[in-house]
């Protein structure tokens, strides 16, 4: 379900294109505390849900479980795929 959506893959994880972030801020500390990163267009990292308009990938570390992924896209308000 996901793996077509993955932008760049590594060792630090997976990268994934982000249309729209439709959490809330509870959504996006779980997210965070369960290994996800936000980056914004320009590579930096998100770290405030207040900055949640600006991003546009979300990266996994090591921790992330892949099979978890298309569950926790879908309960915790990431939209992914097409152009960020």
């Amino acid at each position: 379900m996901y793996q077509e959506f993955i932008f760049e893959a590594d060792a630090k994880g997976l990268k994934f294109k982000v249309k729209a972030f439709i959490g809330d801020a509870e959504d996006f500390g779980s997210l965070k505390r369960n290994g996800y990163s936000f980056l914004g267009g320009d590579g930096k990292e998100i770290n405030t849900y207040a900055k949640r308009s600006e991003i546009a990938y979300v990266v996994t570390s090591p921790k992330v479980d892949v099979d978890d992924i298309g569950y926790d896209f879908n309960n915790f308000g990431i939209i992914s795929g097409g152009k960020a």
